[in-house]
């Protein structure tokens, strides 16, 4: 359906190309033909003037691409904070079983989230983010015992991401809150997916994704294979 579209539009331009080339000169005027078919060619070329830089972003983008963890894995923590990951990107409730369903029984017992997208070490620390426990909110539970286990949490499962000429570049990483430094991590580079017949879609067609870790892989077992890298 795309690549119809593509060549519907191309179609269009050159056409308009050919009509405005032949208004635009006098038909007995000399190398008219020249001239023409100059003025055809220069507009007529026009996708290439998006599809050059668009192709020079993207293969430097996704030779950029990275994942790395560390050599030997740490203990399993029992609490990890994720932050900008589906499906803790927004303020929505989850059962008691979502820590081991979203890793696939690998016993991590409380995910803690929040419902701000913006992160910061310092900000964690300081308690100056809302937090949830498994999406259940602090009310449900003691202070004591919830600010236990947020004050016991040593690292953080953050993501961050940018948009860009029709492109989305995905950063995942695994922080040590405690040292303030970044233990692992991966990273995603896409063309914008806002349906076929999108411009966004149309401009970016023929663009593959790109990254570091399998092709074949779901992005959520992307997050899934970077805890089980990163801790025993």
């Amino acid at each position: 359906m795309i690549g119809l579209m593509v060549l519907f539009i191309y179609f269009v331009i050159v056409l308009m190309a050919w009509g405005i080339s032949s208004a635009c000169f006098d038909e007995k005027s000399k190398r008219y033909a020249l001239k023409r078919g100059g003025v055809t060619l220069v507009v007529a070329i026009f996708p290439l003037y998006i599809y050059i830089p668009k192709k020079i972003y993207h293969d430097n983008k996704c030779s950029e691409v990275f994942y790395f963890h560390p050599d030997t894995r740490l203990e399993r923590p029992s609490s990890i904070f994720v932050n900008g990951l589906f499906p803790f990107d927004n303020d929505t409730y989850f059962d008691s079983d979502v820590a081991k369903r979203y890793v696939e029984n690998y016993k991590i017992d409380f995910l803690i989230t929040s419902p701000s997208h913006d992160f910061s070490i310092d900000k964690y620390k300081s308690g100056g983010m809302e937090f949830k426990i498994n999406g259940l909110s602090k009310e449900s539970y003691s202070r004591s015992w919830f600010n236990k286990i947020i004050s016991n949490t040593g690292y953080a499962l953050v993501s961050r991401s940018t948009q860009f000429f029709g492109f989305v570049e995905e950063e995942v990483y695994i922080f040590d809150l405690k040292e303030g430094k970044k233990l692992s991590g991966y990273s995603l580079f896409y063309p914008v997916n806002k349906g076929s017949d999108s411009l966004e879609s149309i401009l970016s067609f023929g663009f593959k994704s790109c990254n570091a870790i399998n092709s074949k892989s779901r992005v959520v077992s992307h997050q899934r294979e970077l805890i089980k890298d990163t801790f025993k």
